[in-house]
């Protein structure tokens, strides 16, 4: 009995009262249709291989085969649902190929020709549209919102050169290019609508000129001091020391910078009295001062 329906079902045309209506928000096809088996309408449960193309012949399946299995069949009307993703939405033309079989038989049964799928019943909600499916006349005003938009997904490359008006842009979300700096005094804390910048100053920025250089000498139980610059506006520190002499650490050799009571920076070359080490020591002041 299973070859003599395959042959039957090679003759036999599958008229094709077809509608394929997309259901709301997903990609599932309603596939409506009268299958004739020996010129009679079929009965019974067949399993149905569908496969889409986008071609009348020939080609590349565009997604992989649905087999529906057990699709029960009275006075030869039946309604499958194949489900292909997305690409319903993307490719223009879309062809259904359609192989049959009684359910339990071993092999099915190519039926010719291919079934196209117009495009008014494809016309639902779509999840995806092809490259240039959409163009800006297409759209009405706030039809694609930020939020629909992954990051990323809009180049410059993709904005054409003055498509996109002063009056488009929300300066709450946008800001204009920034017209202005903080001199160096500072960091960029705000951008203003405008395009001014409200900077935070830095607590000062010191700058070094006028270095100068100061030398003490000490030896054989000698102090040496030298006053450098008040401390106001200046800075010292010690460049050079140089301890000669010194009997197995015991004897006391140093160099220091000190601080007089009235805020005068000194520079000290120190020895211990009943030994016979010195001392070279050697200091840079730099003055400065504040820019804000």
């Amino acid at each position: 009995m299973n070859q003599r329906l395959s042959g039957l079902l090679i003759m036999t045309a599958l008229w094709a009262v077809l509608s394929a209506v997309v259901q709301a928000q997903d990609t599932s096809l309603s596939y409506q249709g009268e299958l004739l088996d020996g010129g009679t309408p079929a009965q019974g449960l067949y399993d149905f291989q569908i496969e889409l193309f986008d071609s009348s012949q020939g080609g590349s399946p565009l997604a992989l085969a649905n087999l529906l299995g057990g699709i029960a069949v009275a006075d030869g009307l039946f309604t499958v649902y194949p489900d292909f993703g997305p690409i319903i939405f993307v490719a223009a033309e879309l062809w259904l190929e359609i192989a049959v079989r009684r359910s339990g038989d071993p092999s099915f049964t190519l039926l010719q020709p291919r079934q196209m799928l117009a495009q008014t019943p494809r016309a639902g909600f779509a999840q995806a549209v092809g490259p240039g499916g959409v163009d800006g006349s297409s759209l009405l005003g706030s039809s694609v919102r930020s939020a629909e938009l992954p990051i990323g997904a809009v180049s410059s490359a993709d904005i054409l050169d003055a498509s996109i008006r002063a009056m488009d842009i929300d300066t709450a979300s946008v800001q204009r290019s920034v017209s202005q700096d903080c001199f160096g005094r500072g960091w960029i804390r705000q951008v203003a609508e405008n395009g001014n910048v409200i900077c935070q100053l830095d607590q000062g920025v010191r700058v070094f000129f006028n270095p100068g250089s100061f030398t003490a000498q000490a030896e054989n139980g000698t102090v040496d001091t030298q006053f450098m610059r008040p401390i106001n506006e200046n800075i010292c520190f010690l460049s050079q020391v140089q301890l000669r002499n010194a009997d197995n650490g015991e004897e006391d050799l140093f160099c220091r910078i000190g601080l007089t009571g009235n805020g005068l920076y000194f520079l000290q070359a120190v020895t211990e009295s009943g030994f016979d080490g010195d001392a070279f020591c050697q200091a840079v002041c730099l003055s400065y001062n504040v820019d804000f």
